[in-house]
């Protein structure tokens, strides 16, 4: 189909790879709070909670670094099980879509960092990262899922 309105103003390379766009990723969040968790569903999620929780409560003497190693990996299992290629298309045609929207009402520097989050989740979730925004709405719905009365915001099957 015809090329998204946005790159009319702002050219995929000069945000493409910059973990100074990447690294403000949360500000998407603060425009659009739940962003993407439509893409969520509860029976989908659960196990990865399950998972991350463990993890979090292992009486294993690890260090911080073999913590945080593990975490890695379950984060990692996650995002490919919840993000396939379908929903990563889908979640970069909204970031598209809110990046030429911002474009227009804030200007230039919030819609580049909504463009930036569209070009790296169009790759496959990978160790070698960052694979910034996937774990950001993952981590955010991780939140979500231990407040019980927020759980509405997860697709009940």
């Amino acid at each position: 189909g015809p090329s998204p309105l946005i790159y009319a103003h702002v050219s995929p390379d000069e945000v493409r790879d910059r973990p100074s766009l990447l690294g403000r990723i949360g500000e998407i969040f603060e425009i659009v709070p739940f962003f993407g968790f439509w893409a969520l569903e509860e029976e989908k999620l659960r196990p990865h909670y399950e998972e991350f929780r463990t993890a979090s409560e292992s009486p294993l003497a690890l260090t911080e670094a073999q913590k945080a190693q593990r975490f890695d990996g379950i984060i990692l299992k996650a995002l490919e099980d919840l993000f396939p290629e379908g929903v990563r298309r889908a979640l970069k045609r909204s970031l598209e879509e809110l990046a030429l929207i911002l474009f227009k009402g804030q200007g230039r520097d919030k819609a580049e960092v909504a463009l930036a989050a569209a070009l790296d989740v169009e790759r496959p979730p990978s160790a070698l990262g960052p694979n910034a925004l996937l774990r950001e709405i993952f981590l955010r719905a991780l939140e979500i899922f231990r407040e019980p009365q927020q759980q509405s915001l997860i697709l009940k099957p």
